[in-house]
């Protein structure tokens, strides 16, 4: 049976850029929807677009996020990941996409659909991981369980 999470799924948007999405893992929902308080606040003040900010049960984790850095590594380009992330009451399911046109093609399929839901396709820097992370300290008191990236593997 698989470990189930809450996710925090962040879609932003900067400017006339794409859609943009961030995810953490939380053990519980207080320690989740106090992150999501926060970092909308913070990225409402840097003047960046927040469309949705939920914390929902799923079943997916991802590496942790990583800050871009104002010095150094500017020229360096991270890979991104297409994702097509659907949202229903309570619960996140997030699927890798080849390209925007499949995305596009599977996310109007679901929306056909009668059961409430929402749809995006979005870009992010985060990859997601093929099993939920170990049991460490960090998964004891609330903080986010995402995994650390293999160092060794290609992104």
């Amino acid at each position: 049976m698989l470990k189930a999470t809450v996710l925090l799924v962040l879609l932003t948007v900067r400017g006339d850029g794409p859609l943009g999405v961030n995810f953490v893992n939380f053990d519980s929902l207080p320690a989740c929807q106090q992150r999501a308080r926060q970092l909308q606040t913070i990225l409402e003040k840097g003047g960046i677009k927040v469309v949705e900010n939920r914390c929902l049960e799923g079943f997916q984790w991802f590496t942790k996020h990583r800050h871009r850095r104002s010095k150094g590594g500017e020229g360096r380009q991270r890979p991104r990941f297409l994702y097509l992330v659907v949202t229903s009451p309570g619960r996140a399911v997030v699927m890798p996409q080849k390209d925007m046109a499949a995305c596009e093609k599977a996310r109007a399929e679901l929306l056909k659909s009668e059961y409430p839901r929402k749809a995006w396709c979005a870009w992010s820097e985060q990859r997601l991981l093929p099993a939920p992370p170990r049991k460490n300290a960090a998964s004891d008191n609330g903080k986010d369980t995402a995994r650390k990236p293999d160092r060794s593997a290609k992104d």
